[in-house]
């Protein structure tokens, strides 16, 4: 497994390096600069970056620096813990990346797990007095608000991971895309009046990339909330009429999944095999 920085304080970079990282921000991997031999386009390298972008987890690819769990076997009675391979942006705009050999973070996990058995937070933290980027796995919160701080995931008690990854977005606008994800409910059901509380919850999307923010759906566009609720009762719902009745939409995201829930009040309604699109 390997680490690498870039942007780090009293360090030189050149042109290549330039490249790498911008183009981790373009959907083509192209650099989002040109220029020749001798010229220096940027000076002050780190606080370009951080004027271009967010903190987060570089955007083009949505397993990025994921939290991975590879189940106990004879060979490994614990498990595996890994951080796949990819790129997080600091607030500085120093960069940390893990490389394709991932970054094994069992021994960490097991010696906290032999203390407690609290959640257990992986983030990265930008440790300014020691020019470094810091990989933490601890159920210390003290750090998760700050702004050194671009959290990975939560591994509970049992093993469980929440993916808490927030993507790293431009600060401007560049010529490119999202990511999008399309799918399809492939189930025929009915909404009807009767519907109520727990019964409004339709179907739940697995696994949606944590960057996403809505859902577009029967064209209509749902924003994905992130709300506590068992009943549904709590989300804000949009209205799509139809011949026979309005239904009332809402998404909201439960930890990696998102929920789809619809109600009715005065008639049922059929819905076939619904597509939907995520971005």
């Amino acid at each position: 497994m390997g680490i690498s920085y870039k942007f780090m304080d009293d360090c030189s970079y050149g042109a290549d390096d330039i490249n790498s990282v911008f183009s981790k921000l373009t959907t083509q991997g192209v650099s989002l600069f040109n220029y020749s031999d001798n010229d220096n386009p940027l000076i002050d390298l780190n606080t370009a970056v951080s004027n271009f972008t967010t903190s987060g987890i570089e955007y083009y690819n949505t397993d990025s620096c994921k939290l991975s769990f590879i189940s106990p076997d004879e060979e490994n009675p614990f498990g595996t813990f890994e951080i796949l391979p990819g790129n997080a942006f600091m607030y500085d705009g120093s960069i940390i990346t893990i490389d394709d050999n991932k970054y094994d973070i069992t021994e960490q996990v097991h010696s906290l797990r032999l203390l407690t058995n609290d959640d257990i937070y992986v983030y990265f933290y930008r440790n300014v007095p020691y020019n470094s980027i810091d990989i933490l796995v601890t159920n210390d919160t003290s750090q998760l608000e700050l702004q050194e701080t671009v959290l990975l995931g939560i591994i509970d008690s049992e093993n469980k991971i929440t993916d808490k990854r927030s993507f790293a977005t431009s600060k401007i606008a560049p010529c490119s895309g999202n990511i999008v994800l399309f799918g399809k409910y492939d189930k025929e059901f009915r909404v009807i009046p009767a519907n109520t509380g727990a019964d409004r919850l339709r179907f739940t999307i697995k696994d949606v990339f944590p960057g996403a923010k809505y859902v577009f759906i029967r064209d209509l566009c749902l924003t994905i909330q992130d709300v506590n609720t068992a009943t549904g009762d709590e989300l804000t719902y949009t209205d799509y009429p139809t011949q026979l009745a309005t239904v009332h939409m809402a998404a909201n995201r439960i930890g990696n999944d998102v929920q789809i829930w619809m109600y009715t009040i005065n008639a049922s309604v059929l819905f076939s095999y619904l597509q939907y699109t995520i971005f």
